[in-house]
């Protein structure tokens, strides 16, 4: 049989401070070093992803301003066009102010004929009257009994007709 010295299992120590301490400072190095090659890989392709995000940053820039240049025309062609309409509609304006000065210089010439026509028919009533005065005397003058008398009548109607012609002038 086996001696109880032969069955005897040398004991491994469970924990070992030491292999601990090892291995955590592999890990260590590990995590450093894959820091290391994480830092150094990302450095080449980020150009590459750069330029890709500026040529659509410009792209999307560009397309903006395409938009907003668009918009503006638009804006600024509709308000052409409606001063275009207001300069036509002025022109239009302008013109009836033409015609109406010249109705009014015609309604002036009109004007300045009616201040005259009072004195014109106060004129006109007063040849009338000299008129019927005249032959009034004319009528009288067959009529009067004495040859004196009709002479005076002659030289009244005379100088009513002379009057007469005066104010015909």
């Amino acid at each position: 049989m086996e001696s109880a010295a032969e069955k005897v299992v040398p004991l491994k120590p469970e924990h070992d401070p030491h292999e601990e301490r090892l291995r955590a400072a592999e890990a260590v190095h590990e995590d450093v070093a894959s820091e290391e090659d994480v830092a150094e890989e990302p450095l080449q392709p980020a150009p590459q992803k750069t330029q890709s995000d500026m040529g659509r940053m410009a792209l999307l820039i560009s397309l903006t301003l395409v938009l907003i240049m668009a918009v503006s025309y638009f804006f600024l062609a509709r308000d052409i066009k409606g001063l275009t309409n207001e300069v036509q509609a002025l022109n239009a304006v302008r013109s009836q102010v033409s015609e109406l000065d010249a109705k009014m210089g015609s309604v002036e010439l009109r004007m300045s004929a009616l201040e005259s026509l009072p004195a014109r028919t106060r004129r006109l009533v007063v040849r009338a009257m000299i008129q019927e005065m005249a032959s009034k005397a004319d009528f009288l003058a067959k009529d009067v009994d004495s040859e004196a008398e009709a002479a005076k009548l002659q030289e009244a109607i005379t100088l009513l007709r002379q009057v007469e012609q005066g104010m015909a002038q």
